[in-house]
């Protein structure tokens, strides 16, 4: 699976990643290109002028993380320009494994070959793996193929080290790059929420038990934290910052909220990984409270009340069934 050259776009069957050139360069491209024209033969051949920019900064979230098997994660980039110059990110696999030898090799975990081709650059920080539209749609698991050409992302299931650049671009040729690695323990995972996991209903304002496959990921992870999303996974709030990662967890449901398109996250505190629930869920508003409630026969004070009387009273809204009636008497002598 081709992964720093772009070129000769169709012509790697049945490794094609796309019928055509992607316009933007991967972070080994620009290392050359800069290398060539800053001490290569490019060096020379023009005269250097001051372009009057200042290039971007830009860091990794950290030097690395564990990640469990199967499971997908997050790396945010963050970034700054001195110019104000608007900062498009892309991040990449930098790796170098054996070759494959043919279209599903290329996207057979052996331990070392790459496994997640070039991301596009965009205005996000951030890269999903795989890109969120697997997450959402697919339970993590990319298809092999879109159409004839392989979709070139597909979760790590083995133990090993991952390295990962995210390059910074302000559009004027300024350019930034830093790194982080991830480490895939190969025993722990796949870490999965298991409730909310299809169609159910839930009412704003309730309490609900949220449920995930821990699978050998404390040690990962001691704590994680529990999101809902109301808009198919776009964005998230956070319904519990930190309870342990024990596999279950009571949540209220916040008060006056409604959504046909609502999503549960499960994600690592201090850490990277996490999993979506698979299905959208409805949440919706509670039904009115009951109206007064008021009896009309007998009247109070009513004399001589039969012991058996028949009760008669106005409809409440809201209230579906009447549980109790307390009936109290006081016996005289005649």
């Amino acid at each position: 699976m081709p992964r720093y050259s772009r070129s000769y776009a169709g012509l790697c069957a049945p490794e094609n990643l796309g019928s055509r050139s992607s316009a933007a360069f991967t972070f080994e491209s620009l290392n050359e290109i800069t290398a060539f024209i800053t001490s290569g033969a490019g060096s020379t051949c023009g005269t250097a002028a001051a372009s009057g920019n200042t290039p971007p900064t830009v860091s990794s979230p950290g030097p690395g993380f564990t990640v469990p098997r199967l499971t997908p994660f997050a790396l945010t980039a963050s970034g700054s320009d001195p110019d104000g110059n608007l900062i498009m990110y892309s991040w990449e696999e930098h790796d170098l494994g054996t070759a494959s030898t043919g279209g599903l090799s290329a996207v057979t975990d052996d331990g070392s070959r790459p496994l997640f081709t070039a991301g596009t650059t965009g205005q996000s920080a951030t890269r999903y793996f795989p890109d969120s539209n697997y997450i959402l749609n697919y339970a993590n698991t990319p298809p092999a193929y879109s159409g004839q050409y392989l979709v070139g992302q597909t979760l790590p299931s083995t133990s090993r080290t991952m390295m990962f650049m995210v390059t910074a671009r302000d559009i004027r040729g300024g350019i930034a790059s830093a790194q982080t690695q991830i480490y895939v323990n190969g025993t722990a995972g796949p870490f999965t929420v298991t409730s909310p996991n299809t169609a159910v209903t839930w009412t704003g304002g309730t309490q609900q038990t949220v449920t995930w496959n821990v699978n050998g990921t404390q040690a990962l992870a001691a704590n994680v934290s529990i999101q809902l999303s109301i808009n198919c996974g776009s964005s998230y709030t956070v319904l519990s910052a930190a309870t342990p990662n024990d596999g279950s967890e009571v949540v209220t449901v916040p008060a006056g909220t409604s959504a046909t398109c609502a999503r549960i996250k499960v994600e690592a505190v201090g850490s990277v990984w996490f999993d979506v629930s698979d299905a959208n869920f409805t949440i919706v508003l509670p039904g009115p409270p009951p109206g007064a409630f008021g009896k009309s026969s007998p009247s109070d004070w009513a004399s001589p009340v039969a012991f058996s009387p028949v009760l008669s009273w106005a409809s409440a809204s809201g209230a579906a069934s009447y549980e109790r009636i307390l009936f109290s008497y006081c016996l005289t002598d005649p």
